[in-house]
């Protein structure tokens, strides 16, 4: 299961490195239903402004109901200094968004 999630958000990833930073608000999406191993997780995608960092995040992120809260698998791309870096999910736990 954590494969097909990783491929997921890989494929995430993609859409906010392949696109120009001003596009990323048109990729947003809230609640957008997805199916991974037969299980249902909702994708949400959204832009902030860095916190601490003096840049702006593409935050990706998908969440699993669970009897007892929530799954939560985050990941992001940081836009500064006109460079675009990757955020795996222990950064993103690291800046307070995982």
């Amino acid at each position: 299961m954590l494969k097909e999630i990783e491929k997921v958000l890989r494929d995430e990833l993609r859409l906010a490195i392949d696109a120009d930073v001003s596009e990323w608000d048109n990729l947003a999406l809230k609640g957008n239903s997805v199916n991974i191993a037969g299980k249902e997780y909702f994708l949400d995608r959204w832009v902030e402004n860095a916190p601490g960092m003096n840049g702006m995040l593409f935050v990706i992120e998908l969440t699993k109901n669970k009897l007892i809260g929530q799954e939560v698998h985050s990941v992001g791309v940081l836009y500064k200094d006109g460079k675009k870096k990757i955020l795996n999910e222990e950064d993103m736990w690291n800046i307070g968004l995982g």
